[in-house]
């Protein structure tokens, strides 16, 4: 698909879509980013939330470039600024694409620093106390249920009394 695009639109000097299909450092890697006027994260479920945010990350602050994000990529709720599309839908991919190439400094100024500001909020340190609180609530609310459950039920109640640990019937 690559060549067909780059056969049909490329020039001698110019490509649209430059392939890589190798590992890069994370500093090659940070300036490819930071290069990309556009970028594009259309995962068909969730995926490639790192490389979304590393995209937003890299960016210079005086003129950052556009996130294009699919709609299915879990950082999307978190990235809620980028530009989500389905990558199911090729005319609204289409639109968004182009909509990103003429956006306006300022938008693009606006977008990149909200979704900055998610990102910087979001450390691991925050991230481990979210994931303990809610340990903490399932385990709350499974024994709830399951006192709610022996109070509200008698009949449950008189049949965890007749039967022993072991499963055998209690005289």
């Amino acid at each position: 698909m690559v060549g067909e695009v780059n056969g049909r639109h490329g020039e001698v000097d110019w490509t649209p879509i430059r392939y890589l299909n190798k590992g890069f450092s994370q500093t090659v890697l940070a300036g490819l980013y930071r290069a990309a006027v556009v970028g594009i994260v259309t995962p068909l479920h969730d995926g490639m939330n790192l490389v979304a945010k590393e995209y937003v990350a890299a960016q210079n602050p005086a003129d950052p470039g556009v996130l294009v994000l699919s709609k299915f990529a879990g950082a999307a709720n978190e990235l809620d600024t980028a530009l989500l599309v389905n990558p199911h839908d090729i005319d609204g991919m289409a639109r968004a694409i182009a909509t990103a190439f003429a956006m306006p400094l300022a938008e693009r100024r606006m977008r990149w620093e909200a979704m900055m500001a998610k990102l910087r909020a979001g450390t691991i340190q925050q991230w481990f106390a979210d994931f303990l609180e809610a340990l903490q609530d399932a385990h709350a609310a499974s024994e709830t249920y399951a006192h709610d459950k022996v109070a509200v039920d008698p009949l449950a109640s008189w049949a965890l009394r007749s039967v022993g640990s072991n499963g055998a019937r209690l005289q």
